[in-house]
């Protein structure tokens, strides 16, 4: 995993989300293959799958799409890895636990062998005959048993099925919820009449018959198929005639239209349930009758419940059809209607899907418009006459005044590397939308156009002024942070003076700001080592806060408490306080970068031949650049695990 040197920039875009409507996160998930990747993304948004990543579908286009800080890449630093330490002599003293006669050890180790388990902890299966024998002995207290159980089921202890089996037959306390799962996922046969026993009278109800019709299901007990299908059409509640539609769905993978048929046009029941029935049997049917029956089920006025499964299976017979009733639900309210959507319409590159998804760009959902986006990118790569029909689209969507079309097309455009749309990204620069203006400043960067430097100069210059005089706001920070990033890369002479009006400290001004400025004038002076500036890079490098406490009490010397933070900062105030930690790491990677050899022990001073931290990597990766010496790879950092019922005095 690759971060930049003390980024703050992933803390700033969680905090611009809330710019606009409040936002549902929607459940969808990026893959890489197309056309593959609409069946996998579809599949994932049927079964509601949560990411919050921020990969792409393509490593190249994922690289281009990353909106962030420059100097966070530039150079780039390897975290170290996290590994997570579990003492060896944990086990042992758990297992002894378990032996003793006190109750609330053995309940204590019982528990405590499950939890470890879910961490991580490895070689637990050792702990396996020891819960057993726990389990089989006579006057064990009830919890003890239930949490032995419990540790059997989470150890995938198979061999443990009989003891299991026996126990929750006998147990005073209800098992089923532990035991019943695990045994229909281990296929223990003996189980199989005692669920089609229960299947069968009339009594039965709540988790255990919900625990028997999945059970016989995995089972694939085709004897209780009929008794599932009456269950199905009988007038019992609709969890317990979804659940039996489930299993039989399962169990009988053709032969089910005409009861479908029937549930759908049976007047007794909620129009909805019966529909929501009939998609739930065909879930595994083919043929052209399987075909007509969802077909009918993905009208605009269908339930978006009932919709989203009937599409879903009918992605999967007949995409063409799919995709043509994907046109109408790319525009439904339902959220999941629309998600699903996206990669059926993929399947049709054309101008008209173009036009549907480009829209998309400006749903009130983030994660939609974000797959739209990269929608619109796999349809490119896959048919590049669709090249200048997306690049035409989306500059339409630019030039609106729809802040979610506008932040997306940016990203798009950017992407495409449109350097035409230069111009425009030029006036969101003072868009009222944060996400906006910010993304229009990365934009810039990215596509490099000359021509739009001077304009981009002269809105920086304005907010580098009002920072000097009043706090800056944090999203401005973050614009302007890029657009010095652009001065630096572009090699933009006139933005020097600019520059170095960010370098001494001044809190009202942003740290992005002041860091982006620093690490530009390390590209200005590459190899030149000039003295004078590398002089006042080095006054910031060694400001590492000597004096910042004082006189000030010493509960007021917090992170809270420092002027950036409250907006107290004034005149005099910055020597009381150390220099951002961001901006020191900068001007040891432009000390690096410009050469500066003379300055070699200065900056060693601020090294501890570790990269673990922050300003340790960018003082060695200068050391690197000055004088050759290897930067030592990052070590792994172990976590060690604490805080259990019973630990060894030494780890």
């Amino acid at each position: 995993m690759f971060v930049g040197i003390a980024s703050f920039d992933v803390v700033r875009m969680k905090t611009s989300q809330r710019v606009g409507d409040q936002e549902e996160r929607l459940m969808l998930r990026d893959q890489q293959v197309f056309p593959v990747a609409a069946r996998l993304l579809l599949t994932l948004c049927l079964v509601g799958i949560v990411l919050e990543t921020h990969g792409s579908w393509s490593g190249a286009v994922a690289a281009e799409m990353q909106v962030g800080a420059a100097m966070d890449r530039d150079p780039e630093r390897q975290l170290p890895a996290r590994q997570r330490y579990f003492s060896p002599q944990l086990k042992s003293l758990w297992v002894a636990a378990l032996g003793r006669p006190d109750t609330e050890l053995q309940l204590q180790a019982a528990q405590t062998i499950a939890r470890a388990h879910h961490l991580g902890m490895p070689g637990l299966e050792d702990a396996i005959e020891p819960l057993m024998t726990r389990l089989g002995q006579t006057n064990v207290h009830p919890l003890v048993r239930e949490a032995c159980a419990n540790a059997l089921v989470a150890l995938d202890a198979r061999q443990a099925a009989p003891l299991l089996f026996h126990h929750w037959r006998n147990s005073e306390n209800d098992l089923a919820a532990l035991v019943e799962p695990a045994l229909a996922r281990w296929r223990y046969e003996p189980i199989r009449k005692v669920w089609r026993n229960r299947l069968q009278d009339s009594q039965s109800g709540g988790s255990r018959l919900r625990y028997a019709m999945a059970g016989l299901a995995m089972l694939e007990d085709e004897v209780s198929g009929t008794r599932l299908l009456e269950m199905v059409q009988q007038p019992l509640g609709m969890p317990v005639r979804l659940r039996a539609a489930q299993a039989l769905a399962e169990l009988r993978r053709q032969d089910l239209e005409t009861t479908a048929r029937r549930l759908m046009a049976d007047a007794n029941i909620p129009a909805r349930l019966g529909r929501l029935l009939a998609v739930t049997l065909l879930k595994h049917h083919r043929g052209a009758e399987a075909q007509k029956l969802l077909l009918e089920m993905t009208g605009p006025r269908e339930d978006p419940v009932v919709a989203v499964r009937a599409l879903s299976r009918l992605f999967d017979l007949d995409p063409g059809a799919a995709a043509r009733i994907a046109r109408e639900t790319i525009s439904s309210p339902d959220a999941r209607l629309r998600s699903m959507s996206i990669p059926i319409l993929e399947t049709r590159a054309d101008a008209t899907t173009v036009r549907l998804l480009v829209a998309v760009l400006d749903d009130r959902h983030p994660r939609i418009r974000q797959v739209a986006r990269e929608g619109l990118l796999r349809l490119v790569e896959a048919e590049k006459s669709l090249d200048g029909v997306v690049r035409e689209r989306t500059v339409e969507m630019l030039g609106t005044d729809r802040w979610r079309g506008q932040e997306q097309a940016i990203i798009l455009l950017v992407a495409l590397q449109h350097r035409q749309s230069a111009g425009r990204l030029v006036q969101l620069l003072d868009a009222p939308s944060p996400n906006v203006f910010r993304t229009a400043a990365w934009g810039l960067r990215e596509l490099r156009v000359p021509g739009a430097l001077p304009a981009m100069l002269r809105k920086a210059e304005r907010e580098v002024e009002a920072g000097l005089v009043t706090d800056m706001d944090l999203e401005v920070d973050v614009q302007v942070s890029y657009l010095m990033e652009a001065f630096g890369l572009a090699a933009y002479r006139p933005a020097e003076p600019l520059m170095r009006k960010c370098i001494p400290k001044k809190f009202t001004m942003g740290s992005e700001v002041r860091a982006a400025a620093i690490w530009s004038l390390g590209h200005l002076y590459a190899g030149q080592t000039p003295r004078e500036l590398s002089a006042m890079l080095l006054d910031r490098l060694h400001d590492s806060g000597s004096n910042a406490t004082m006189d000030l009490p010493a509960e007021e010397v917090t992170d809270e408490s420092r002027p950036e933070v409250t907006g107290l900062g004034g005149p005099g105030m910055e020597s009381m306080y150390a220099e951002v930690e961001r901006v020191r790491c900068m001007c040891a990677v432009s000390l690096g970068r410009m050469g500066m050899k003379t300055m070699v022990e200065d900056i060693r001073k601020h090294y501890s031949g570790t990269t673990g931290a922050a300003l340790d990597f960018a003082c060695g990766w200068a050391l690197q650049q000055l004088t050759g010496e290897p930067l030592p790879r990052p070590e792994n950092v172990r976590q060690s695990l604490s805080n259990w019922f019973l630990e060894p005095l030494e780890p």
